[in-house]
């Protein structure tokens, strides 16, 4: 991370023997080692035999942050160091961008940024209001229109519980995908290209699956039922059936 003060453990590329170095990274451009700004001594990396490293030092915490008694903390895991000492950079996505939390120096305890905990909540807010609309409303609302209209006595009740499973679902997929937007715009550098992709698709498959309907309404007759105009045409209602069905699928 640009600015942060770096330890770097890691194995010799000749004799295969650990050791550490101080990073400054100042910048990306170049990634050389380099003294920290504060004082380090006694740096040591041990061979961990999951062939992982361990990296011991002892630094002198600058006064400011001694006083306030906390420190952030980032930590990565890099491809290698190259034969020139450059540091490789390391990925850009997922864990490797969210490795970051506080050092209590009083209590020797550290803890994850809070951010993290407010990411998880909008995943599992995004989570939930998709499954209930593209997972649960829409299919149930589709399935009413298909089967349950064919009964008599259902008349007009299976509409006005088709539609309001329709709009229920367009509601609740609107603010979930408002939701996956917005954790998008808060995570620079993590795309998932396929789950974007998924649901960019279906927003715009179920609003025009909407704008088709409402072309089809027009008022309300005295039995309580819809009336449709001449816009309610084969073609029309096959398109509106065909983007239901693509939806749902």
């Amino acid at each position: 991370m640009a600015g942060s003060q770096s330890l770097v453990g890691y194995k010799n590329s000749t004799t295969g023997s650990a050791q550490v170095h101080t990073f400054d990274v100042s910048s990306y451009s170049s990634i050389v080692a380099k003294d920290l700004s504060f004082e380090v001594w006694d740096k040591t990396a041990e061979s961990r035999s999951d062939g992982s490293l361990a990296i011991f030092a002892k630094i002198k915490v600058p006064a400011d942050l001694a006083a306030s008694g906390k420190i952030n903390q980032v930590w990565q895991v890099g491809p290698s160091v190259g034969t020139d000492g450059r540091l490789v950079p390391h990925v850009y996505v997922g864990n490797n961008l969210q490795s970051k939390g506080t050092l209590d120096l009083k209590s020797g305890q550290s803890s994850t940024s809070s951010g993290g905990d407010d990411r998880l909540k909008k995943k599992n807010i995004h989570g939930i209001l998709n499954a209930v609309s593209w997972g649960i409303l829409f299919p149930l609302g589709a399935m009413i229109a298909r089967y349950i209209r064919t009964f008599e006595s259902a008349d007009p009740a299976w509409f006005y519980l088709h539609a309001f499973c329709q709009v229920s679902a367009y509601a609740i997929g609107v603010a979930g995908w408002g939701t996956g937007l917005k954790l998008g715009s808060e995570s620079p550098g993590i795309t998932y290209s396929t789950h974007r992709n998924i649901g960019i698709a279906l927003f715009v498959l179920a609003t025009v699956q909407v704008f088709l309907q409402l072309l089809k309404i027009t008022s309300i007759d005295s039995t309580g039922m819809f009336t449709t105009t001449a816009l309610d045409t084969p073609s029309l209602s096959l398109a509106s059936s065909m983007y239901s069905r693509v939806s749902i699928s």
